[in-house]
């Protein structure tokens, strides 16, 4: 039995797309190996992200969740107030306004961007551990940890849940590549990537993408939580869940529905996730169709289940992607799914044949995919059946997970 350490920006209670892959693949090694759990107190990765730390954090530095030890340690911050100020400028930009970030942007938000925790260095230093299992880019622990399991001869795995066109594409990034034992990418199109940017051998890079827990979304649904939504069966709804932004194709989708609502297309836009100033510059032009909107942020798991089954079509146009967990989600009702092309996530979306794909920011693409597919129930029917068997047979905990212990016990040997 090996002990394994992972160092996370943010771990349980907190959720997003990496933290729900980290939970799923501790729970499940801790069934076969001693894992210890080294993250920040920070409520949210996205505050860890921002530099502009939040007041409320997670205050219990020590506890037990199942079999698995969790540290919390403090975040620390970066002392200088005018690198603050710049980063922020540059990232609110990035992230608000830009398709892609310029090359100045990527270098100078890694660099001053210090999401860093001097207890969780200490811990790393200092415990027996026969792993160490690190993520994600684009902060300086991930620089410390890799430099930290080199120093102490400890085998490590890197997951960056690379993104492209984003600051993960900086170069000064080739450290934790660099020193890390181990790579892994979500999918082919990552590993391409990070062996183009950072001249990685690709025996070095393997691709285990992320599952899903299909249990979870296999539920019985105990109470209707949303009856205002039950008011308006039989018209088409369109589900959205994921951060309200330019870069995830928030702005991108409204936009389609504003022009198809102006169309009088009977067709509702759920969409689930926390305000954002994406949101509130739409709002004025949201408030004018009421009847068509449906917005809802920190649903619980059965509410989501319920959500994905009352839509029709789940719809995630994203720029910057390192998988696509929303799209397995929807298939795991049996839903059409439409992102955007040329992203990572198109390993999974075959057109038509699972979802569509369509040009990012092509209103005029995006509305007549979401007008074919509401219009014909028998192709939204197949192609939420292909979506579903795909999961099935690829992409849930039973097929994903234990390729990690190989991975571990090939790096304990070595």
């Amino acid at each position: 039995m090996m002990d394994i350490g992972y160092a996370l920006n943010a771990f349980y209670p907190v959720i997003g797309g990496t933290e729900t892959y980290m939970l799923n693949l501790i729970n499940f090694i801790s069934d076969y190996h001693n894992v210890h759990v080294y993250t920040t107190n920070a409520t949210s990765s996205f505050d860890f992200r921002f530099i502009k730390y939040s007041n409320e954090v997670l205050k219990v530095k020590h506890q037990k969740i199942g079999k698995i030890d969790v540290y919390r340690d403090k975040v620390t911050q970066l002392p200088v107030l005018t690198a603050k100020g710049f980063v922020q400028r540059f990232t609110d930009s990035y992230r608000s306004n830009q398709e892609t970030q310029n090359v100045l942007t990527r270098q100078a938000t890694v660099i001053l961007n210090w999401g860093f925790s001097l207890g969780m260095c200490r811990r790393l230093l200092h415990d027996q551990l026969d792993v160490i299992h690190f993520a994600t880019l684009p902060f300086l622990h991930t620089y410390t940890d890799s430099l930290i399991s080199w120093f102490r001869s400890i085998p490590s795995i890197f997951f960056p849940c690379f993104h492209r066109f984003s600051d993960h594409e900086a170069y000064v990034n080739k450290i934790p590549f660099r020193f890390a034992s181990k790579i892994i990418a979500l999918t082919h199109e990552e590993k391409r990537e990070i062996i183009r940017l950072f001249k990685i051998p690709g025996e070095k890079i393997d691709v285990i993408p992320s599952p899903i827990e299909i249990d979870e979304f296999m539920i019985d649904i105990k109470a209707d939580h949303f009856p205002e939504l039950r008011e308006r069966d039989g018209i088409p709804k369109i589900l959205f869940i994921g951060r309200l932004s330019h870069n995830k194709g928030f702005v991108f989708l409204v936009e389609t529905m504003l022009d198809l609502w102006k169309q009088n297309i009977d067709v509702d836009l759920i969409f689930v996730g926390t305000p954002t100033e994406e949101l509130n510059t739409l709002q004025p032009v949201l408030h004018k169709y009421p009847d068509h909107v449906f917005h809802y942020q920190n649903i619980t798991q059965e509410e989501k289940v319920q959500l994905l089954r009352l839509s029709d079509v789940v719809v995630l146009p994203s720029i910057v992607e390192s998988w696509g967990r929303v799209f397995l989600e929807g298939w795991s009702q049996k839903k059409p799914v439409i992102g955007a092309k040329g992203m990572v996530y198109e390993e999974l979306i075959k057109n038509d044949e699972n979802g569509f794909t369509v040009p990012f920011m092509d209103k005029n693409a995006l509305g007549e995919k979401i007008k074919l597919l509401i219009g014909d129930s028998k192709m939204r029917k197949r192609m939420g059946e292909a979506g579903y068997q795909l999961v099935m047979d690829n992409f849930t905990l039973d097929k994903i997970l234990p390729k990690f212990l190989t991975i571990y016990d090939e790096l304990s040997r070595k």
